[in-house]
């Protein structure tokens, strides 16, 4: 700052002072500077804002995979569905399909319930982030009205 720059007379109690003084001193600043800092910050966004914005997109993140695993299973129960009413060997001839067939037949019960608790997971996880979301006001839900 400049000598230039304007001033501002303001009063201080004694414990506040003490307190600016020992933070000053603390931060390798002058009283004036370190004054100038904390209410310079006090207008930029919070840390509470940027982490509610952070946790948005998180919970966007968390929403895409499990509509990614979602749709992954669709298209694998499809397969199963598929490969179940295929005679035996008839793929045989076709070694990558043949493969990919009896990868999908095998164990395919433990498959789609690992499918499926990788999606609960992330939805678990999305309602989390969402309701922390609405704790901190970051996300308003607005009540439902009859139409």
């Amino acid at each position: 700052m400049a000598r230039e720059d304007p001033q501002l007379k303001i009063r201080f109690t004694p414990e506040l002072k003490k307190e600016v003084e020992e933070a000053a001193r603390g931060n390798g600043r002058t009283m004036n500077a370190e004054v100038t800092a904390r209410l310079q910050a006090s207008f930029e966004p919070t840390t509470a804002a940027r982490l509610g914005e952070l946790e948005l997109e998180l919970a966007k993140e968390h929403a895409a995979a499990a509509e990614a695993r979602s749709k992954a299973m669709q298209y694998s129960a499809a397969l199963a569905m598929i490969a179940i009413r295929l005679p035996p060997g008839a793929f045989d001839d076709t070694p990558n399909v043949a493969e990919i067939l009896r990868e999908v037949s095998t164990d395919i019960e433990a498959k789609m319930l690992a499918a499926l608790e990788e999606m609960i997971s992330d939805t678990k996880k999305s309602v989390d982030s969402l309701q922390h979301l609405v704790d901190i006001g970051r996300v308003n839900v607005a009540p439902e009205t009859d139409k």
